[in-house]
């Protein structure tokens, strides 16, 4: 069933009288657009009944805008492919915080991946249509959820958990060890006795723009003791430096120390299926702290524990991806994102200037042979070719939005 936002017209929240940039409307219809709600936005007239042209000249531009490509939105369904769990059981229990739900969104959106966040019963109900589940730590989960879990990996899904993860049943009663531990590979030894590590990942698969260089990681952290996993990144302790008179250090945080004889992140088969464990509240780090490593190493695991891969998009700017179905055609979404620079400093972020994006290159898996693979709406036929199940092409440009229709 569609649903609805409802962004206003106003920069600073309800009826400061202010209007944003038509460019940032565009901006937030596009990305309502590409991601399945319905375009609407708010606002508020004067007490004796008069609005402003001038508000509704900017505003029928952006439905305008919209007008244009409402016709490949309509009755569009979302494609499965990466699911990320938002617990409500996890959430009540946790004084309503969101942040890891936020910060996973953040990651994804920033990578290019494709992906979509359900709730528990969603999860129950059609896990089996995903490729890859994500848990940023998601710390209260039922048996019935564990269970759908461990059986959605054992046929051949993917999984990435962080944290916490599966520690405590859904009324936020202990368990003692992971609900998941025999698909992590790893058993919950205790909690890690300071408020930030170092990660130094040591196997290949993960290093992608990672390197060598030890990530700093903020927030909880646990020991996890491996039972069948395979170490990929190890968990090293802060250095304990002693006072010598006459030096200091210029800084809040110790450098990386010797290692804690624990993994950072590991990797386990299980049955068909892979998952990896993080064991870090990595998600509220990303959150707080906004290190690009930490979207890396998470785009890292998508690549590595995904068997069975839809979509590759790459550009050299961030652009938000999503894919739906539409009848029979498959439409591919691609919007310009605004990547928010601070995470402390002011709320309300301003879109003026938003650049044109040149060169995506995009990789599809499709059934068959297309009959046209078209850019919309700029009516631009696309050249494309098609191997081993994948079709390729390649997307000149766009401003702000744009959208390929595989026929």
């Amino acid at each position: 069933k569609p649903f609805r936002l409802l962004p206003n017209r106003f920069q600073h929240g309800c009826a400061d009288w202010d209007l944003k940039p038509t460019a940032m409307l565009k901006y937030e219809c596009a990305a309502m657009l590409a991601n399945g709600t319905t375009c609407s936005v708010g606002d508020q007239l004067y007490p004796d009944g008069r609005f402003e042209e001038q508000v509704y000249n900017s505003i029928g531009e952006a439905f305008e805008f919209v007008k244009q490509r409402e016709q490949f939105c309509l009755k569009a369904k979302p494609v499965p492919y990466i699911a990320v769990l938002h617990s409500e059981a996890t959430m009540n229990n946790n004084d309503n915080d969101t942040s890891p739900i936020l910060a996973a969104h953040k990651a994804l959106v920033e990578s290019s991946i494709h992906f979509n966040i359900i709730n528990e019963d969603t999860l129950l109900r059609s896990l089996g249509d995903y490729k890859t589940l994500i848990l940023p730590e998601q710390k209260c989960l039922s048996d019935k959820v564990i269970k759908a879990v461990r059986d959605f990996v054992k046929k051949g899904g993917g999984l990435i958990a962080t944290g916490s993860t599966s520690l405590n049943t859904e009324t936020d009663k202990q368990r003692g060890d992971f609900g998941l531990a025999d698909v992590f590979g790893v058993k919950f030894q205790q909690d890690y006795p300071d408020n930030y590590a170092y990660f130094k990942v040591t196997d290949e698969s993960v290093t992608a723009d990672i390197g060598t260089l030890p990530m700093h990681i903020d927030g909880q952290l646990l020991y996890a003791k491996p039972t069948s996993a395979r170490t990929l990144a190890n968990l090293v302790r802060r250095a304990y430096w002693k006072e010598i008179p006459g030096r200091f250090n210029l800084g809040s945080f110790a450098p990386a120390g010797e290692d804690s004889g624990y993994p950072a992140v590991s990797v386990n088969q299980f049955g068909k299926g892979k998952a990896a464990y993080i064991s870090a509240s990595l998600f509220r780090s990303y959150w707080k702290k906004n290190r690009p490593q930490t979207k890396y190493l998470v785009r890292n695991l998508v690549d590595l524990v995904t068997a069975d891969k839809l979509l590759e998009v790459k550009a050299d700017a961030a652009v938000e991806v999503s894919l739906f179905r539409q009848d029979s055609a498959l439409v591919l979404h691609l919007l310009f994102y605004y990547i928010t620079k601070t995470l402390d400093g002011p709320r309300w972020v301003v879109v003026e200037d938003i650049p044109v994006i040149h060169d995506v290159s995009v990789k599809l898996k499709v059934a068959g042979r297309p009959q046209q693979v078209v850019q919309m709406p700029e009516k631009r036929d696309l050249e494309w070719k098609l191997e081993d199940g994948f079709l390729s092409f390649r997307v000149p440009q766009f401003h702000i939005h744009t959208c390929v229709v595989v026929s």
